[in-house]
């Protein structure tokens, strides 16, 4: 299960990165992906208890692809600036 937990904090934390660097607010994000701010929130700390298809669709909206997210690379390559899409 660690590695789980591990796994999900990263994300949480890319997309949370992946957000600011698109300078969306978590209202604007709450209200495109039809949930509330919290559970934004949650799964910007990488809670385990939101579903997989809140995130998939998170990833979704940010504009990435599931194909090519391993371990969270696609979003660190974004970071050092390889990537971007808006």
């Amino acid at each position: 299960m660690r590695e789980i937990d591990t796994y999900l904090w990263n994300l949480g934390l890319d997309l949370k990165g992946a957000r600011k660097r698109r300078q969306w607010t978590l209202t604007l994000v709450h209200q495109r992906l039809q949930c509330s701010v919290q559970t934004v929130q949650r799964m910007e700390k990488g809670d385990p208890a939101v579903g997989m298809g809140r995130y998939l669709a998170y990833i979704h909206l940010l504009g990435l692809s599931l194909n090519e997210l391993d371990d969270s690379a696609q979003i660190r390559l974004e970071v050092l600036g390889k990537t971007h899409k808006d």
